[in-house]
């Protein structure tokens, strides 16, 4: 295992390098995520990435526990669209377009991503391909019969970056 640099995207992400596929590995610290009741949201994030199955969400590889960690090793995507100078130089309406192709598997699947933000919008080394990460606010898709803001367990999300109906 080769650290190459150092991102985040929502929680530490450091990248590593082995054989010759690039990945990234989320590094977890266990004492936060049970300290902040987030254990179930790891899971939660863990199976929907193994669930997606489209080639606009991140790729998980494996994940695994240590004494101290949990670790995500997930596919490696150079650039996010938080940059400016990456938005610069995608083709927005194809970016646009594969993040809604990544939400309407996942929609299927019966979940709802909850975060969609630049930050969370990871695009190829080549900018040729955008991919949805960060699934930890992720939950199942409600019930159309019921109150969205009440059954997706209240407001969650970024503020800036949230629907006015999940700011009532």
């Amino acid at each position: 295992l080769r650290v190459t640099g150092v991102q985040t995207c929502a929680l530490p992400i450091s990248f590593t390098s082995f054989s010759a596929t690039s990945s990234a590995v989320k590094v977890l610290s266990k004492s936060d995520t049970k300290t902040k009741k987030m254990m179930h949201a790891v899971r939660r994030e863990r199976k929907i990435l193994n669930e997606a199955g489209s080639e606009y969400v991140v790729k998980l590889f494996c994940s695994f526990s240590a004494a101290k960690h949990l670790y995500m090793v997930m596919e490696y995507m150079a650039h996010s669209l938080r940059s400016r100078s990456v938005v610069n130089r995608v083709d927005v309406v194809r970016v646009l377009s594969d993040v809604a192709r990544a939400l309407v598997r996942l929609h299927a699947a019966g979940h709802v991503h909850r975060d969609v933000k630049a930050r969370n919008v990871l695009i190829t080394r080549g900018y040729e391909t955008a991919k949805l990460c960060d699934f930890g606010l992720a939950t199942l898709l409600p019930d159309a019969s019921e109150d969205s803001t009440k059954s997706l367990g209240g407001t969650h999300g970024t503020p800036p970056f949230m629907s006015p109906e999940m700011l009532r």
